[in-house]
């Protein structure tokens, strides 16, 4: 009962009116009849009706001698009584039940009764589709001043002031609140039950302007479609001319000029007493008072003072022709302050690029509405009051006008009109501070930091057995086998991480290539936006490496069905799935995109309101499974042709029963001390082995050597000894390379799986505060309604305003 709305009738029908004024009960037919939230029956429709028959229906309550009682004297009253008290509909049948009488909207008036609580997030979507939703912006709900009561008084109102006379709200029935003797008074106007007669002074201009009080609606005015649309081109414009001498010249301008405008349409000798028509008992000042805001309680008086971020003041001066001496004439500050700034911040106006037709179309709608900044004035002798009024884009004062716009853009002001029986007022408000509207902080999911010390694990341990064997190897001087190095991965691999290890290392190289590298650029160091720099082929190539330890897993699980030419397999399944994966990434690189789609929810009736914005996807679910797809497919299919080939010939013998199974395949016959090292044997003496696969220890000496007949024969000698000496060589080369590979992925990953997104350096200061100021943007603005948009678009999202930690 205390919802910011005005009823205008009981029910869909309109057989029922409501309104206090006939003049208002015209207006609701002409204006607000599609708008459901100026009949009753939208709220009764929606409530739990014992809960609300048990706090209102009791005899003799405000709502029963208000509203009930001029119902059940009439038989159509009586029929929507019952029709409303029998409502069972779905969601969808209620939306269709309202669409058949006209109603497409719920639009709450503007007030102050009570500040309502916001939480707004935007959901963040990683490559596996996983959801973490981000708090862009929270207000919690609190108490106002209620300076609107005389305006637009909540329905609870009404019911107190029709309880108290015994009449009925229903315009047309027996007791009218409006034809029904009252304290012993004859029927009056709605507006004086709350005593301000006689109307005088500022209460009495009010009156003049817009009508009877209780009986003025006050709505918020969106932001104007072609404004929006000028301020999208203008600021894409000025981002486009931009360059290192003018961003410096840019960064040189104040910060925030502050400004005290004074229209020059106002006279000098008048007394002014605040611009806010909420105010109406501020004393006189001889200077120009700060327009209202939804937390004024009218208990002082400030000067109105403006101030002016670098980028309105540049977009304004491209918006106006007027000279700057004409424009620091219309203010108290220092002329020469606010000529030295504005002449500089001119050279850096983009006029060039302005669109006419624009200017024109945004201009021409907010003089259709008359958006004004109002002063309430006096003579000297305080005997004549008035009300002064400055269309924004009025000249000379436009300048201003656009700054104020652009703040209104912006989201730092907000635009109401003032709907009464005399007359309209649509005012633009004094800036708010939105700081008090800061994200606050959050937690991201920061589960993949367990999967990168995994991976951090596999490269440490699997690096120190590299290094232990180049140490053997070079111990051990001609007594190497050089081939077995180029299967160290994959035999030491399986035997100290294990295939559930090895698949985690891969998969996470997979995950990296399917999520899109975003970082925060400042370009010029004048804003920031998002960027989605490209990986360079060295780590695409290191990336694309690492995800083939997928498909060692994969072929070391087939091996024991066919293992004949599994090193021709391997190596060449893993160069295929190598270089497919450098291809897929280098050709088709990804993006970021989000979807803006804002959707909001009342919680707690009009006090709390929940609104999820948009849904940034920071990762691709096709890239993640065409990847895995390369891993997973390409070995099975290389060895089912290798098997379907070679299935009548007989797979040579294993007999080394102390190396794994992925080792006797894999390493030469004859087994040095490398191989042994890789395949888990640590040698603690000349015939005795640590087996790390068994835990326990081997002993290999023979226990009986029989020497038959020699045969004589020939001696011939070859001196290939540079043959494995070149082997040993490449092969101390090659393991090298995966360690150096290995240690570079690390360094790669430390960046990347920080949190669950996989966004580098996501924090609540940088890329989150950037989110926060974007999606706080008016949907226009955006250029873009439940639709996709490539966050690194210069056009869309630099043109919604420069986002910079350290200057505004």
């Amino acid at each position: 009962m205390a919802q910011p709305t005005q009823y205008c009738w009981v029910d869909f029908n309109k057989a029922f009116e409501l309104a206090h004024t006939a003049a208002r009960q015209q207006r609701c037919l002409a204006q607000y009849d599609a708008n459901g939230a100026v009949y009753l029956e939208s709220v009764l429709r929606n409530t739990d009706r014992h809960a609300f028959a048990a706090a209102y229906h009791t005899p003799g309550s405000n709502y029963e001698i208000a509203i009930l009682r001029g119902l059940e004297g009439t038989v159509a009253g009586v029929e929507w009584l019952d029709a409303i008290a029998s409502v069972a509909t779905s969601v969808d049948e209620e939306v269709a039940y309202w669409q058949r009488h006209g109603i497409g909207a719920f639009r709450y008036q503007w007030h102050n009764l009570f500040l309502p609580g916001l939480v707004e997030t935007v959901t963040l979507r990683n490559v596996f589709g996983l959801e973490t939703s981000v708090i862009l912006k929270s207000t919690v709900e609190s108490q106002g001043p209620w300076t609107t009561v005389v305006f637009s008084p909540p329905f609870v109102l009404d019911l107190l002031f029709a309880g108290h006379c015994n009449a009925s709200l229903i315009r047309g029935t027996p007791d009218d609140i409006l034809n029904t003797w009252c304290d012993g008074q004859s029927p009056r106007p709605f507006e004086s039950f709350i005593g301000l007669s006689p109307y005088e002074r500022h209460i009495g201009v009010v009156r003049d302007t817009l009508g009877p009080f209780l009986a003025i609606d006050l709505y918020i005015v969106p932001v104007l479609s072609p404004v929006g649309a000028l301020a999208t081109d203008l600021i894409s414009a000025f981002h486009d001319t931009l360059n290192a001498s003018s961003a410096a010249l840019y960064s040189a301008l104040d910060g925030a000029l502050v400004v005290t405008p004074v229209p020059p349409a106002w006279p000098s000798n008048l007394l002014v007493y605040g611009g806010s028509p909420f105010c109406t008992y501020l004393e006189p000042q001889t200077y120009v008072q700060a327009p209202f805001t939804s937390t004024d309680d009218c208990t002082r008086s400030s000067q109105w003072t403006v101030r002016i971020p670098r980028r309105s003041l540049v977009l304004a001066l491209a918006l106006v022709n007027d000279s700057i001496d004409v424009i620091c004439a219309q203010q108290s500050l220092t002329s020469t302050i606010c000529a030295k700034t504005l002449l500089a911040a001119k050279e850096l106006a983009p006029r060039g690029h302005r669109d006419s037709t624009l200017l024109q179309n945004a201009t021409a709608a907010v003089a259709a509405l008359n958006i004004s900044v109002m002063q309430f004035a006096s003579d000297v002798s305080q005997a004549n009051y008035s009300l002064l009024l400055q269309p924004l884009l009025q000249p000379p004062f436009a300048f201003y006008g656009w700054i104020l716009l652009l703040d209104w853009i912006a989201g730092i002001r907000e635009v109401i009109s003032l709907q009464g029986d005399n007359g309209t007022l649509v005012l633009i408000s004094d800036a708010y501070d939105t700081t008090s509207t800061t994200p606050t902080s959050a937690v991201i999911g920061s589960s993949t930091l367990g999967l990168y010390y995994l991976v951090a694990y596999s490269v440490v341990a699997l690096g120190a057995v590299a290094l232990a064997t180049l140490v053997v190897s070079t111990v051990s001087h001609h007594d190497v086998t050089g081939t077995n190095f180029f299967v160290f991965n994959r035999v030491a691999g399986s035997t100290w991480l294990g295939r559930p290890l090895l698949l985690l290392r891969g998969g996470s190289a997979i995950l990296l290539l399917s999520s899109a590298p975003i970082s925060l650029t400042q370009p010029y160091g004048v804003f920031v936006q998002l960027a989605l720099p490209r990986h360079s082929i060295w780590e695409t190539s290191i990336m694309a490496w690492e995800a083939t330890w997928v498909s060692y897993v994969l072929h070391e699980v087939v091996l024991p069905l066919r293992y004949q030419n599994a090193c021709f397999l391997a190596i060449l399944g893993t160069a295929l799935a190598w270089l497919c994966t450098v291809i897929i990434d280098v050709a088709w690189p990804l993006t970021v995109t989000t979807s803006v789609d804002r959707e909001c929810s009342i919680a707690e009736a009009y006090y709390t309101m929940l609104c999820a914005s948009a849904v940034v996807q920071t990762g691709h679910r096709q890239r993640l499974l065409l990847l895995s797809a390369v891993q997973c497919l390409g070995l099975p299919c290389l060895w089912l042709f290798n098997w379907a080939k070679c299935k009548n010939r007989q797979s040579p013998s294993l007999k080394d029963a102390r190396l794994p199974f992925v080792g006797q395949v894999f390493l030469a016959s004859r087994h040095d001390a490398a191989a042994q090292l890789a395949s888990g044997l640590i040698p603690l003496g000349p015939w005795l082995f640590l087996d790390l696969k068994l835990w326990r220890l081997l002993i290999t000496s023979p226990s009986v050597a029989i020497i038959g007949p020699f045969e004589p024969h020939a001696a011939v000698y070859r001196d290939n000894r540079w043959v494995p000496r070149v082997w040993v060589v490449v092969g101390t080369m090659y393991v090298a390379a995966a360690i150096y590979s290995s240690v570079s992925y690390l360094g790669l990953a430390q960046g990347l799986l920080t949190n669950d997104l996989v966004w580098p350096a996501f924090n609540m200061t940088g890329s989150h505060s950037f989110l926060a100021n974007w999606f706080n943007e008016p949907a226009h603005v955006l250029g873009a309604d439940s639709s996709a948009i490539a966050l690194t678009n210069h056009q869309q999202i630099n043109a919604l305003g420069l986002f910079n930690l350290t200057q505004p």
